[in-house]
């Protein structure tokens, strides 16, 4: 399902959600903004130390089974000494970085994480008061290293670090998309629970007739917003042809009692927000 930015949040989204796991919101964020964005992430990548240690996928590139599970799992990191050759080298050891405090570092992005729509729209999905999960800005790159985790289609039956995953919703939204693109997000729209496959961490060429069949691939361009539910879905990412900033939101409900993974704000940011806005980073930690 496409939608427009001035859509309306009614019984239809609750039921393509549903049922079909996944939509997409055309042109809702302006391309300008999202590109200046794009552009502080850049410079983020020159530096280390804005980003957590990057998994070394290279010292994993024969141990298949290892890299089809989530990321976290992977204990080998890259070493100073590789990272600090700069990205266009290490880029050739590992697929992706993820960054520390985007919240922090990039304050514009809260225009993004506090889009009052969008919570309204969370929230009805969801039913209920929602609050924010893990806050994701990475940047994905193009090399021949082998797919993992997300490149392999799953559902999120489990966390990054292995730990079993509640109930939620993503938004997953492309920063730096020229034009329309396809196969950066793929999903399979039929629910887990109604399919006659019960796998993780397959590709694309493992699928069964019936996957085929319910594969959706959306056509995207800068501005667009995918949300989908990641649980009860199977779905995957392409891995790029030229390098990929992202950012993903997860919302969950309030009466969740999983801790979600820490997100700092800054204490003049939050008090600038909104009463709803509020509600959405109350387990955020105030910088």
């Amino acid at each position: 399902m496409y939608l427009n930015k001035k859509f309306e949040i009614n019984e239809s989204l609750k039921k393509q959600i549903h049922n079909k796991g996944y939509l997409v919101v055309q042109n809702y964020f302006e391309p300008n903004f999202l590109r200046k964005i794009n552009s502080k992430i850049n410079r983020l990548l020159v530096d280390q130390n804005n980003f957590l240690p990057p998994r070394d996928i290279k010292f994993y590139k024969k141990q298949t089974k290892k890299l089809k599970s989530p990321n976290g799992t992977l204990k080998k990191t890259l070493d100073k000494k590789i990272l600090s050759s700069g990205y266009k080298k290490f880029k050739y050891f590992t697929n992706g970085v993820s960054y520390r405090d985007p919240l922090l570092k990039i304050r514009n992005l809260k225009k993004i994480v506090f889009d009052e729509k969008f919570i309204k729209l969370m929230s009805y999905l969801i039913g209920g008061d929602i609050k924010l999960g893990p806050l994701k800005m990475a940047t994905y790159f193009n090399n021949k290293l082998p797919k993992n985790c997300i490149n392999y289609f799953h559902s999120d039956h489990l966390t990054a670090d292995g730990k079993k995953m509640s109930k939620c919703l993503k938004v997953s939204i492309s920063l730096n998309t020229g034009g329309k693109i396809g196969g950066e997000y793929m999903h399979i729209a039929k629910r887990k629970s109604k399919l006659k496959f019960n796998k993780q961490y397959f590709e694309k060429k493992l699928m069964t007739p019936e996957l085929k069949d319910c594969l959706v691939i959306p056509k995207l361009s800068l501005g667009d917003v995918v949300v989908f539910d990641p649980t009860n879905f199977y779905h995957a990412a392409a891995k790029p042809k030229n390098k990929r900033n992202m950012l993903y939101l997860e919302y969950t409900s309030k009466n969740n009692k999983n801790v979600p993974f820490p997100t700092n704000i800054f204490k003049t940011d939050y008090k600038k927000l909104s009463k709803l806005q509020k509600k959405l980073a109350s387990s955020f930690i105030k910088s």
